[in-house]
């Protein structure tokens, strides 16, 4: 079991961004984009999104899905759960065996 940190896609330049019809969604795919490409990650991968409030995190999770991905959890929450990232709670919330905040 590995955890692998991808950060949110983000449109920072503002000329640009005035230019896009939907910048979330696009940042959201993006970001889908980036986790699906990753050599450790199959459509059988149990993959966990997690943000500060949850929002960004269930985008990012239906857009996997999308892509045939079965196995992506949102933890919601999951910056402000701190019980959650202790190693054995991690661990068992990758596991299964705990239901994650």
């Amino acid at each position: 079991m590995q955890a692998i940190e991808v950060e949110f896609a983000v449109t920072e330049d503002k000329k640009l961004r005035g230019q896009l019809r939907d910048v979330a969604g696009i940042e959201s795919q993006i970001t889908a984009l980036q986790i699906a490409a990753l050599k450790r990650v199959s459509k059988s991968t149990k993959v966990l999104v997690l943000d500060k409030n949850g929002s960004t995190a269930r985008s990012v999770a239906k857009d996997l899905a999308r892509k045939g991905y079965g196995n992506v959890f949102v933890i919601d929450g999951a910056f402000l759960a701190t019980d959650v990232f202790r190693p054995p709670n991690l661990i068992n919330c990758l596991k299964g065996s705990i239901i994650c905040p």
